[in-house]
């Protein structure tokens, strides 16, 4: 009897333990996961306000292995662009992908006050649905003031797709998330009190 309660306890154990496994696995499965290294060469620069004009430059499209893949280049501009375009309304893109010079001679032409320069490091689309080898991601943006040339902020975003991915999915959907976080951190915040007599 006492050894069947003891064979019965250990089955359920491991039961648990299996399912808690196969629930921490699936949840880590389902989620694509960023590491984000932002750095601020500047730091008694003033943040970013709506009244900024920004220009965003193209990178030369990424490469996987030794074969440049079309496209991402344009892609990753549009992403940051698109997330600057929740903070400020003047934001110039890049219609070729260019040098920082060019960037920075571009941007002075139309009085923009900042460059967002990306640089892509990595892009690697896998069949993860087939192989179980994840996309990957990693990106460089620097933040330079077009005036003086000088890199105000800088962040390096290494991003990896989810496990069981339903298909469809490229190293470009591992964009918006993090370039949004890091957009967001660059403006300034301003706390209007309430309830305060004017």
């Amino acid at each position: 009897m006492l050894l069947r309660e003891a064979t019965s306890n250990i089955e359920t154990m491991f039961r648990t333990f299996i399912i808690s496994g196969a629930i921490l696995l699936t949840g880590a499965a389902c989620q694509n996961t960023y590491h984000q290294e932002v750095t601020n060469p500047t730091p008694n620069t003033a943040p970013l306000t709506s009244k900024n004009h920004i220009y965003v430059a193209m990178p030369e499209d990424g490469l996987d292995g030794k074969e440049a893949v079309a496209g991402s280049g344009k892609r990753t501009a549009l992403a940051i662009r698109d997330a600057f375009n929740r903070h400020t309304k003047y934001v110039t893109v890049a219609t070729v992908p260019e040098t920082l010079p060019d960037a920075l001679e571009h941007a002075r032409q139309i009085a923009a006050d900042h460059v967002a320069f990306p640089s892509i490091i990595e892009w690697k689309d896998r069949n993860t649905e087939w192989t179980g080898i994840r996309d990957r991601l990693v990106l460089q943006i620097d933040i330079v003031d077009a005036a003086n040339g000088q890199v105000i902020r800088s962040t390096k975003i290494q991003g990896t797709s989810k496990w069981m991915a339903e298909g469809g999915e490229a190293p470009q959907d591992l964009l918006a998330e993090p370039v949004e976080t890091f957009v967001r951190s660059l403006f300034r915040v301003i706390m209007r009190p309430t309830g305060l007599p004017k």
